[in-house]
């Protein structure tokens, strides 16, 4: 009886053993499924990253940019400052174009370039990239300079001189120091009006290789719309008279931008643009304004059609130009070479060119 029940045991425990039960293909509870994945390889790199990491001295207004090799919409960029994230405008272009003088990878590039409002002047900031939909990226560092922190006193009744000739000519091409040459007078920004973002700015002129004013020709009084962003400020487009050896020229849609220090005694970083006649200058140059245009368009500046129709005007642009408060103030002069003060005055009454800004 017992020898029995041990064989029914054995038999059981070989059926379970010898896996006679027909065999079951196993699969993942719908719970517990891994989901495959389908992110794909990024195969983006970053090339070069302006300010470059640990760079010092940064201007505040300097345009943040990053080139990526590959193309990649989804790239963004991200400045902090003391303050945290600034605001600014992003601008991706996939595919990027780079100028001639890169000297960077070819192929597919893309460019992510920020332009903040304003950094943050004598500041640390964190650049933060991100590519590849934020799945990589990159963090750099770099400091501001002391331009940029707000004028902290009133500007009114200062007189600024701009010195053209000591200033970077970009335009016109290769010409633009030969043409910068010409000018040894001064430009003579004076303030009338100060608000919290606009200025009242009267214009005027020097004699040659002074700060003294010539007193020969007119004012340009009261330059509507000046944009006051403290401390940075643009005059907007205008045409001014200047004297280049002892000629009167004529700067057409001249605009004009630059960075107040912070005591409001200096200004720096100006930039002067605007369009030249080539009528006007050609004798101090060349023997006549088709030659000057010529020479111009060789170097690279064609010549442009003035406001007449003539293609004799040609671009001009100045960089770097900086300067400080003039001892004297700027008056007012109603008209050309009529004034008290003109040593050249030609009309029959001086008195008729005083007025009042």
């Amino acid at each position: 009886m017992v020898f029995i029940m041990l064989m029914v045991g054995c038999g059981e425990e070989d059926t379970v053993d010898t896996g006679n039960a027909k065999s079951q293909t196993w699969e993942w509870p719908d719970s517990a499924e891994p989901e495959e994945d389908t992110q794909e390889l990024c195969e983006i790199e970053i090339l070069e990253v302006m300010p470059s990491d640990g760079e010092q001295e940064v201007f505040f207004q300097s345009v943040v940019e990053v080139v990526l090799k590959g193309l990649d919409e989804t790239a963004s960029i991200e400045v902090l400052g003391p303050d945290g994230s600034l605001d600014g405008t992003l601008e991706v272009l996939a595919p990027w174009t780079p100028p001639e003088d890169w000297s960077g990878e070819e192929g597919d590039l893309t460019l992510v370039r920020f332009t903040p409002q304003a950094l943050v002047a004598s500041s640390e900031h964190s650049l933060l990239v991100s590519y590849c939909d934020d799945r990589e990226g990159q963090t750099t560092m770099f400091t501001t300079s002391d331009w940029g922190a707000p004028v902290t006193t009133s500007v009114i009744g200062n007189t600024y001189s701009m010195t053209l000739k000591d200033g970077n000519w970009v335009l016109p091409a290769g010409a633009g120091p030969l043409v910068g040459t010409l000018f040894q007078n001064h430009l003579l920004l004076s303030i009338h009006e100060q608000e919290a973002s606009t200025l009242n700015i009267d214009l005027g002129i020097s004699i040659d290789d002074e700060y003294t004013q010539d007193f020969c020709f007119p004012t340009i009084n009261a330059l509507p719309n000046v944009d006051f962003s403290n401390p940075a400020f643009l005059i907007p487009q205008s045409d001014l008279q200047m004297i280049i050896s002892g000629y009167s020229v004529s700067v057409y849609e001249m605009q004009i931008t630059g960075v107040f220090r912070e005591d409001g005694q200096s200004y720096g970083h100006g930039v002067l643009e605007g369009r030249f006649d080539a009528r006007d200058i050609a004798l101090t140059v060349v023997p006549d304004e088709d030659q000057l245009c010529e020479t111009v368009s060789i170097l690279g500046t064609p010549c442009e059609p003035c406001a007449d129709g003539e293609e004799y005007c040609f671009p001009v642009r100045v960089e770097g130009l900086s300067g400080g408060v003039t001892e004297d103030q700027l008056e007012c002069v109603a008209s050309a070479s009529c004034h008290p003060e003109c040593l050249a005055s030609s009309c029959s009454v001086p008195e008729l060119g005083l007025c009042e800004f």
